[in-house]
C-alpha cells in the first residue's frame, strides 16, 4: 500500500460566543465546541489485474466493492471482475467477454457480455452463480445494462430492431419474468437513460425527431420531457435520491449547467451557468444538492466545478496546471476527478473543504479518480510507466481528527465546565470516565464496547441538559463531538 502525502485541515475550533451570559448560570458561558473533519491521510492500493496486463474500474459501492474490466489488447481479452479484498472473475456469457458497468450496495452487478455469436448482451449478476442474460429489445442486435439501484431496478439500452438507434429499457431483478421494458421515446428515434435513483427515477435524453430533450422516467409516469425553453438541446445527466436532477442545456451558442426538481408537478429548469467560458456539464450530485462537473473558464480551459446553493458555481482549481475535471461527489462533500500538475501530468484529484489533494500515481505516470463512496473510498486507475498499461487502484481517505484527539478536547471542555461551577466535580468525573473507558476499549480492539461507552456519555449529557445543568448549546456541541467519533468507528 502506497502512502500519499496529504495536507492537514483544521481540526477543531473553540468559537467564542457573545459576552452576554444567562443570569441563572453560575459561571461564564463555555465557548462552542465544534469538530471540523479533515483529511488525515490518503492511502493508495494497487488492485492489480485479473487476466492480461491491464484493469480499469467502473464503480464502487458503499461496502467498498469495486467492479471493472481486466484484460489485454493483444490478444483481445476482457473479463469482468469484482474486487472485495481480492479480485475475482464474475464469469461471462457464452462469448467470453464481459464488461461490468455498475454494482449496487447488495453486490449485484450489471453490464454487458458477449454471447456465442459475438453479439453484446446486457446481463445481471446476483453476486454468485452464473450471469443472467437479459436478452435484447425486440429483434435488436445488441443490448447493454448501464445502472442498477439498491432495489434491483436496472436501466440499459440497445436498438429495438434493425436500426443502430438505441432505445432505453428497464428490467426488474425482483420480477425477472417481466423481461426488458422499452421506455420508448418522446417522438424520435433515440432514448438514452444514464442515471437512476433508489426511488426508481431514471434520467437521460430522448429525441423528438427535431430536438434533443432532457427526460425523466418512472413506472408511474413513464417517459416525459424536462422543460428547457432556450433551445432544442438539453440532457439530464444525474439524479439524487430526492429527485433533484442536474444536466445541461444550450443557450444560444453556449452550454450551461441546469437543475430540475422532479418533486415539482412541472419541474422548472434552473440555469446555474458556467465558469465564464460558455460551457458546463454536470457529472455528479449528492443528497445536499451539490453539483460537480466540468466547465470552461474565461481562458477556455476545462476546470472542475462545484455548485451549491447560496455560493453558486466555484472553480475548484487544479494541481498546478491549467485543466481539471470533476466526475463525482459523495455525501460528505468530497469531490473527485483529475487535474493537470505543474509539469502537465494528469493525476487523480480530491477536493474537500476548500483544499485540493493530489492522489498520486503508482509509479510516476498518470492517474484518474472515477468513483467515490460515502466512506471516502475512491476507485480509479493509474498508468504504470514501465509497463505502459493501467491498473485499478483504490484510494482511501482517512478522515480526522482521530478519536483520542477529539476525546482530549472533550475532556478539556468538561474540565472548564467544572472549573466554572456549571458541573459538579462528580458530574464532570462521570463524563470523563465514560470517555476514558471508550478510549481504553478502543485500544483493546473492542469497538462496539467503545461505541456503547460513547452512547452512555451522550445519554448523560442529554440528562444534564434536561435538568437545566447544561445549556442546550453546550449539550449539542458535546453530543455532536461524541457522535462524530461513533460515526468514525461505525464506518
Amino acid at each position: 500500500m502506497t502512502r500519499v502525502a496529504a495536507g492537514l485541515g483544521v481540526l477543531m475550533m473553540l468559537i467564542g460566543c457573545s459576552e452576554t451570559t444567562e443570569p441563572e448560570r453560575r459561571g461564564p458561558v463555555i465557548p462552542r465546541f465544534e469538530v471540523v473533519p479533515r483529511v488525515e491521510d490518503i492511502t493508495m492500493q494497487d488492485l492489480g489485474v485479473l487476466t492480461g496486463n491491464s484493469s480499469s474500474p467502473s464503480a464502487i459501492n458503499e461496502p467498498g466493492q469495486v467492479v471493472g474490466v481486466s484484460g489485454s489488447t493483444t490478444p483481445l481479452v476482457t473479463r469482468g471482475f469484482l474486487w472485495d479484498d481480492g479480485m475475482s472473475d464474475i464469469g461471462a456469457l457464452a462469448g467470453g467477454k464481459n464488461s461490468p458497468s455498475d454494482v449496487n450496495d447488495l453486490g449485484e452487478v450489471v453490464g454487458w457480455s458477449t454471447v456465442a455469436s459475438g453479439a453484446m448482451h446486457a446481463y445481471y449478476w446476483a453476486g454468485a452463480g452464473p450471469l443472467t442474460d437479459l436478452g435484447r429489445l425486440g429483434t435488436g442486435a445488441t443490448s447493454r445494462a448501464v445502472k442498477i439501484n439498491n432495489n434491483g431496478l436496472v436501466i440499459g439500452r440497445g436498438p429495438p430492431g434493425a436500426t443502430t438507434n438505441d432505445h432505453s429499457f428497464v428490467w426488474d431483478a425482483r420480477s425477472p419474468g417481466v423481461g426488458l421494458i422499452d421506455v420508448g421515446t418522446v417522438g424520435g428515434p433515440i432514448t438514452e437513460l444514464e442515471d437512476l435513483n433508489d426511488a426508481g427515477q431514471a434520467v437521460g435524453m430522448s429525441h423528438t425527431g427535431t430536438a434533443q430533450r432532457a427526460v425523466v422516467w418512472d413506472a408511474a409516469g413513464g417517459l416525459r420531457e424536462l422543460a428547457w425553453p432556450h433551445s432544442n438541446i438539453a440532457w439530464a445527466k444525474v439524479i439524487n435520491e430526492q429527485g433533484l436532477v442536474a444536466g445541461y442545456g444550450r443557450v444560444n451558442s453556449e452550454t450551461h449547467a441546469v437543475l430540475w426538481d422532479t418533486r415539482q408537478a412541472t419541474p422548472v429548469p434552473r440555469d446555474i451557468g458556467d465558469l465564464g467560458g460558455g460551457y458546463a456539464t454536470p457529472y455528479g450530485i449528492n443528497e445536499a444538492g451539490q453539483v460537480v462537473g466540468v466547465s470552461n473558464n474565461a481562458a477556455s480551459h476545462n476546470r472542475a466545478f462545484l455548485w451549491e446553493e447560496g455560493t453558486g458555481m466555484q472553480d475548484l482549481g487544479t494541481l498546478g496546471g491549467l485543466r481539471s475535471i470533476a466526475v463525482g461527489i459523495n455525501n460528505l462533500g468530497m469531490v473527485i476527478g483529475w487535474a493537470n500538475t505543474g509539469d502537465n501530468k494528469m493525476h487523480g484529484a480530491l477536493w474537500w473543504n476548500g483544499q485540493a489533494y493530489d492522489l498520486g500515481t503508482l509509479d510516476g505516470g498518470s492517474s484518474v479518480a472515477q468513483d467515490i463512496n460515502d466512506a471516502g473510498q475512491i476507485t480509479g486507475s493509474s498508468q504504470l510507466v514501465q509497463l505502459g498499461n493501467r491498473h485499478t487502484v483504490l484510494w482511501t481517505v482517512v478522515i480526522g481528527p482521530p478519536p483520542d484527539e477529539v476525546v482530549d478536547d472533550l475532556i478539556s471542555i468538561i474540565e472548564e465546565l467544572v472549573d466554572s461551577g456549571d458541573l459538579t466535580g462528580g458530574q464532570g468525573n462521570a463524563l470523563v470516565v465514560k470517555l476514558e473507558n471508550a478510549l481504553e476499549k478502543l485500544g483493546d480492539g473492542k469497538t462496539n464496547t467503545a461505541i456503547n461507552q460513547l452512547g452512555a456519555f451522550i445519554n448523560q449529557v442529554e440528562a444534564l441538559v434536561n435538568a437545566g445543568t447544561l445549556t442546550p448549546e453546550e449539550g449539542e456541541a458535546l453530543i455532536e463531538a461524541a457522535q462524530f467519533i461513533i460515526d468514525q468507528l461505525s464506518a
